[in-house]
C-alpha cells in the first residue's frame, strides 16, 4: 500500500486517493457513512470543495469532533448528521436530482451491527451509476492489508467485510464492476495496510478507461436472478 498510516486521511493510502479523484470527475456528490472524528472527512471536502460532501456517524462524541473539525477549517460544502446510516441515506437521497452520481465512503462497519449490506443494496438499487468505495475490505490474496471482522478472533458464525458478505445484497442482474488493491506487498508497510474496495454501478468510459492505469485489479461481475454467487460477464 502507498504510505498507509491509521493516523492520515483514507489511511494514507495514495492509490486509493487516487482512485477516489479519478471517480470525482464524474461523481457530483460526496456520501460517507462512519464519519468518527472527521479526518478523512474533511479531507476530501477540502481536497474537492466544490463537491457537495455529507456524511453520518452514530455517537455523539466523535460526532461532535467532526463538526467541530468542519467549523474550524470553514468547509461550507460539509454537513455532518448524527443519524444511523439506515435512516441518513434514505432521508438525504429522498428527492435528489436525475443527475446525481454519488461516490460513497462506506466505513461504519465495525463492532455487532453492520449496517454494510443495507448500504450495498439500497445504493446499488437506488442510482443506474454509484461509487461505493468499502473500507476495511478484505481483499483476496494480500493478508497484509486489515480487513474489518466481528469478532475479531473470527469462528464459526464471524462476520467478514468481504466479496463474499456483500454479494447477496448486489441486485440481481444489476452489472457491477469491482476494484481493489494490486499494488505490489510493501515490507515496509507490512501489516499496518488496510483493504477496500470499489463496487460501481453504470462506469462511464472516461472513468473506466483512467483507473486500468491505476494498480488495481478489476473485474466486471453480475449476480444472476437467485443466485448466490457473482458470475463474471
Amino acid at each position: 500500500m502507498g504510505n498507509s498510516s491509521q493516523l492520515a486521511p483514507f489511511h494514507g493510502d495514495s492509490n486509493l486517493i487516487c482512485a477516489m479523484d479519478v471517480v470525482a470527475s464524474h461523481a457530483n456528490l460526496f456520501l460517507e457513512t462512519g464519519t468518527h472524528f472527521g479526518m478523512s472527512f474533511c479531507y476530501w471536502a477540502g481536497r474537492h470543495p466544490g463537491m457537495r460532501c455529507l456524511s453520518c456517524e452514530i455517537k455523539p462524541e466523535y460526532h461532535g469532533v467532526a463538526v467541530a473539525k468542519v467549523v474550524s477549517q470553514g468547509l461550507v460544502n460539509a454537513e455532518v448528521y448524527l443519524e444511523k446510516s439506515e435512516e441518513f441515506l434514505p432521508r438525504i437521497l429522498a428527492g435528489v436530482e436525475a443527475d446525481v452520481v454519488p461516490m460513497c465512503w462506506l466505513d461504519a462497519h465495525w463492532f455487532k451491527e453492520w449496517p454494510l449490506r443495507f448500504e450495498v443494496l439500497y445504493l446499488l438499487g437506488q442510482f443506474t451509476s454509484v461509487y461505493l468505495f468499502i473500507d476495511d475490505f478484505k481483499v483476496p490474496g494480500r493478508p497484509d492489508l486489515h480487513y474489518d471482522r466481528y469478532p475479531k478472533r473470527g469462528g464459526p458464525g464471524a462476520q467478514e467485510c468481504s466479496l463474499e458478505y456483500i454479494t447477496p445484497s448486489i441486485p440481481a442482474d444489476v452489472p457491477v464492476d469491482i476494484w481493489m488493491p494490486a499494488d505490489p506487498v510493501s515490507e515496509k508497510n507490512k501489516g499496518k495496510g488496510v483493504g477496500w474496495c470499489l463496487l460501481a454501478r453504470g462506469v462511464d468510459g472516461d472513468t473506466a478507461r483512467r483507473m486500468s492505469k491505476l494498480p488495481l485489479a478489476h473485474q466486471p461481475l453480475v449476480r444472476l436472478e437467485g443466485r448466490e454467487e457473482l458470475t463474471v460477464i
